[in-house]
């Protein structure tokens, strides 16, 4: 699976060594190529602001640095762990704003009209932003996971109504990286939970 990815994908094994790297073109790429991915499974098609998104790396960049100094200072800490990046990344893309333009795909089927638009879709348009940012975070963090505590990635899809619900939350209120960051962690203690049990 691994050598059929694209650099670009979150689940390409490369992936944090790339980003770590801090270079700005892999960066708009890496959120590209991955909100491609979230919009494709609402039916709909992505433009992404260069601008905006490279606004985004410098908000991530700026925060992640400052809370490692913060950390270092205080406790000596190795790193921001995945659920902290994961808070910092979904913060950032939501607040720039990434997508310039979300337009539904065309529909296929016969006897329904080419320029209908399903309920998923009309969600994703009206929400992309939001729910690209939030997936993005997630699956930043399941990338980390899969393999130490998760072997099978479709037994960890999200409820739409949960990922609506979120969307909902992102674009109404001002939610902090700290609170995304406490969001991404509990989604993932009970598998932290049973397998501790194991």
């Amino acid at each position: 699976m691994a050598n059929e990815l694209s650099r670009s994908h979150i689940y390409h094994p490369e992936m944090p060594t790339l980003l770590a790297r801090g270079l700005p073109t892999y960066f708009l790429n890496f959120v590209k190529f991955n909100f491609d991915i979230f919009a494709s499974h609402y039916k709909c098609e992505i433009t992404i602001s260069a601008r905006r998104t490279l606004e985004a790396f410098d908000g991530w960049n700026r925060d992640t640095e400052r809370t490692l100094s913060e950390m270092n200072s205080h406790h000596g800490s190795q790193g921001l762990d995945h659920y902290k990046q994961a808070g910092f990344l979904a913060y950032w893309l939501r607040r720039r704003d990434v997508l310039e333009e979300i337009t539904a795909m065309q529909n296929p089927i016969p006897g329904i009209a080419r320029d209908y638009i399903s309920p998923l879709q009309e969600t994703f348009i009206d929400f992309g932003n939001e729910i690209g940012s939030f997936l993005f975070g997630f699956h930043y963090c399941l990338r980390y996971e899969y393999g130490r505590r998760i072997s099978d990635l479709r037994a960890c899809q999200l409820p739409e109504d949960y990922i609506l619900a979120m969307a909902v939350m992102l674009k109404q209120k001002n939610v902090s990286p700290h609170a995304l960051y406490l969001v991404y962690k509990s989604l993932f203690l009970d598998i932290q939970t049973k397998n501790a049990a194991d």
